[in-house]
């Protein structure tokens, strides 16, 4: 689909969570590049929905399934290489964590309390979206 010039390009995440004995858990993985910590998001390629791409990314890049929220949950916005981006991010609910995926030797995971998350990620209107999870989760 064709973009205006300056128009951001779209993108979907997903925010993997669990619930744990010791409560809410969030799912972060490392960036391509390793050198910071993100969620799981991608292209939102044509034929595709956003709930689709960020489900597929969770799968590719975290090596998760679950039960994906039916809704965008918020939205945010960054720059890489020149572009700007617009992401939609949808939770998660992880059902099944697999030990080989796509690009396991790529990418470091880690559950973290959403708190422990946020302050890992960059991406400050993410990292905001991560540390409102416990409240819009009910935990």
């Amino acid at each position: 689909r064709p973009l205006g010039p300056g128009a951001a390009i779209p993108q979907a995440a997903a925010l993997p969570f669990r619930w744990e004995v010791s409560g809410l858990r969030v799912l972060v993985i490392t960036s391509s590049s390793g050198n910071s910590w993100v969620v799981p998001k991608g292209h939102v390629e044509i034929g595709e929905t956003p709930l689709e791409t960020a489900c597929k990314e969770a799968e590719e890049e975290a090596g998760v399934r679950g039960t994906p929220g039916p809704e965008p949950v918020g939205a945010f916005e960054y720059s890489k290489y020149g572009n700007r981006y617009h992401v939609q991010a949808f939770l998660l609910h992880v059902t099944d964590v697999l030990d080989e995926w796509d690009e396991s030797t790529l990418r470091k995971r880690a559950w973290l309390t959403c708190s422990e998350a946020a302050n890992r990620i960059r991406i400050s209107p993410l990292a905001e979206l991560v540390r409102s999870l416990p409240q819009r989760l009910g935990g």
